[in-house]
């Protein structure tokens, strides 16, 4: 929907530009760690000077999470309690090491397991398009670097990285 928005202006930019922060507001509240998506998808708008666009998107993307954090107060007393209680267990107090620790560069043997050939010409290919496909790459590693400073590591907690990568791949030997 970004990729989208940059060519798009008027009143179908904005409503575009409010239903993808909306859906980025959710996807935040579904999963916490994919935070930094959203961070990328604004500064992809911001460098394209869609600055309107961007402040459309960030504030329909509070929308959800103002709806999760009065779902909270109805439900766990406070508003974004649970959200707070997640933040404090699993980050604050390490309480996620008892379902099992990683060291930090777990994540990155793993997609060399998973990929031990390909991985390589995957990046080469993001590599080539990086100008384009930049936000991708950004998001797709930035997740992973996040993920990885957490202790407890698991293979569906990075999931978001395959289709990044390979969205910035295909992009890229796309245009060859």
């Amino acid at each position: 929907l970004t990729a989208e928005l940059i060519g798009m202006a008027g009143r179908e930019g904005r409503r575009k530009a409010a239903f993808m922060g909306v859906l980025l507001g959710l996807g935040v509240c579904l999963r916490i760690q994919h935070a930094i998506v959203p961070l990328v998808v604004a500064l992809w708008l911001i460098v394209s000077r869609r600055f309107w666009l961007a402040v459309v998107a960030c504030a329909a993307s509070m929308v959800p999470v103002l709806v999760f954090g009065f779902v909270d107060k109805l439900t766990w007393g406070g508003f974004l309690a649970s959200f707070i209680g997640y933040v404090k267990f699993n980050l604050v107090a390490g309480g996620a090491s008892i379902f099992g620790t990683q060291p930090w560069k777990w994540y990155l043997e793993l997609f060399l397991h998973r990929l031990p050939m390909a991985l390589p010409v995957l990046a080469i290919l993001c590599l080539v398009g990086i100008r384009a496909t930049w936000p991708f790459i950004v998001s797709a590693l930035g997740l992973t670097i996040l993920l990885s400073t957490q202790s407890h590591k698991e293979e569906r907690f990075v999931m978001l990285f395959w289709p990044l990568v390979l969205i910035a791949a295909a992009a890229a030997a796309g245009a060859w």
